[in-house]
C-alpha cells in the first residue's frame, strides 16, 4: 500500500514512534475510507477535506495544549507500546 508509506519518513525527522505509526495506520485508514467518500457522497470532498486537517489540527491542539509526554501515554497502550 502507498497510502501511508510516506509517514514512516517521520522517523528520520526525529518524530517519537508512537506518533509515526498513528500517522502510517491513519493514513492508510484514511486512505481505503477516502475515495468511498469523494465518490459516494455528495460534497464528499469537502467532507474529506474536512477530516483530514481536522485531525491534524487536534493532534497539533493535543500535542501543545497536553504536551508530547501526555499524548506520548495516552496512545502507546493503544499501539502496544508501554
Amino acid at each position: 500500500m502507498r497510502v501511508g508509506r510516506r509517514h514512516v519518513l517521520l522517523v528520520f525527522e526525529q518524530v517519537p514512534w508512537h506518533f509515526v505509526i498513528r500517522f502510517v495506520v491513519l493514513a492508510t485508514g484514511f486512505g481505503l475510507v477516502f475515495p468511498v467518500l469523494i465518490l459516494r457522497v455528495r460534497k464528499g470532498l469537502a467532507y474529506a477535506w474536512a477530516l483530514h486537517w481536522g485531525y491534524y489540527a487536534l493532534t497539533i491542539f493535543l500535542d501543545r495544549a497536553l504536551g508530547r509526554a501526555t499524548v506520548g501515554a495516552f496512545s502507546n497502550p493503544l499501539f502496544g507500546g508501554r
